[in-house]
């Protein structure tokens, strides 16, 4: 056969409805990403939900702190570990310095006692003494008119009789008088000793009632004497000993921290864009971290700080970069649990295992 250079057509190819559906299943890994990405597309423009963050459990701390000045006596507890039951007394200061002040202060005061029922008796003793004397003189004045009165009129018939100088009636007279003058006087003092009588007896009674209290000089040293004692408000287990018996403290140091395991709770910060999704007795689930299948502990949102503030982003390759939020507070449900203070934990706003 001759041979020519001449292209031949391509065999022209029907164009069915079955062709068209085989073109379309060999494009299907394209599809299927075009439709993930719409898909992700959608869910970016309906928001990324915020379901947890980091967390650590925390418990409240108490810190026996020194009230004044001292040297530790004695203290009931050995070694971190310790429990201490609530209303014990975990650390007793020296009060044998304050005791002592209480001792001479109570000596003081009991001869301040003394001497005022001295001083006040004396005066009451003073005073019926001045009263009887008194009385004893009105009543000699008035026995010395009524004897005068009588003889009177004796002396006056002898002196018309001329038997006795006219004189001595006029004396007699006159001492009448004079007397009488003097008791109104007399009854008026009679009785300002007998106010005076009863102002100390008033007295008296008000000093006796006032030393059947203890002055507010020896309730002070008392007082201070007690606070001495320093004892655990809600015990719990001890973590920290600073001091040692025989030691010298100041006030207001601290000697020894008690953690309550009985209220442990977790702590979280969340970021600002999403500090508007908690809210105070909001429900939460509590794991530790980097356990897998740990227990959920459920419990509930029982502080949120209400400010936004700024704290080291510690996750972050750049130095001293903050992030802001707010720092929320969570308790357990159950104070049966077995997470230890500064464990880190994931609080979850959602139970976990649901697809979002």
């Amino acid at each position: 056969k001759r041979m020519t250079a001449e292209i031949p057509k391509p065999a022209e190819i029907r164009k069915t409805k079955g062709y068209l559906w085989r073109r379309l299943g060999s494009k299907w890994p394209f599809l299927v990403w075009l439709g993930m990405a719409l898909l992700t597309y959608q869910l970016y423009q309906r928001g990324v939900r915020f379901e947890r963050m980091n967390g650590v459990v925390v418990a409240e701390t108490e810190t026996i702190a020194a009230l004044e000045d001292g040297v530790i006596a004695e203290l009931s507890i050995a070694e971190s570990g310790d429990s201490v039951a609530p209303g014990q007394t975990v650390v007793q200061i020296d009060p044998r310095l304050a005791e002592g002040e209480l001792e001479e202060k109570q000596q003081e005061i009991a001869y301040e006692k003394i001497e005022a029922s001295r001083k006040f008796g004396s005066m009451k003793t003073q005073l019926i003494s001045e009263i009887a004397k008194l009385e004893a003189e009105m009543a000699g004045d008035e026995a010395r008119i009524e004897v005068l009165e009588k003889s009177l009129a004796n002396l006056r018939q002898r002196a018309s009789e001329n038997l006795i100088p006219r004189s001595v009636v006029t004396e007699a007279e006159v001492e009448i008088e004079t007397l009488r003058a003097s008791l109104p006087f007399s009854e008026t003092r009679l009785k300002g000793l007998n106010e005076q009588m009863g102002g100390i007896d008033s007295l008296l009674e008000e000093l006796d009632e006032f030393q059947k209290t203890d002055p507010v000089s020896l309730q002070i040293l008392a007082e201070r004497i007690k606070r001495m004692a320093l004892k655990s408000t809600s015990g719990g287990v001890v973590s920290d000993i600073f001091f040692r018996a025989g030691s010298v403290v100041k006030r207001g140091e601290p000697i020894v921290n008690i953690i309550n395991l009985n209220s442990r709770g977790a702590r979280g910060f969340i970021l600002e864009q999403n500090a508007d999704k908690v809210s105070v007795g909001m429900p939460i689930f509590i794991s530790p971290t980097g356990t897998p299948g740990a227990e959920l502990l459920p419990g509930k949102i029982s502080f949120i700080s209400p400010q936004i503030t700024a704290t080291p982003d510690v996750g972050s390759s750049v130095a001293g970069r903050m992030v802001k939020g707010r720092e929320i507070t969570c308790s357990f449900d159950s104070p049966d649990i077995d997470l230890l203070p500064g464990q880190s934990v994931t609080i979850h706003l959602e139970k976990p295992g649901k697809f979002k």
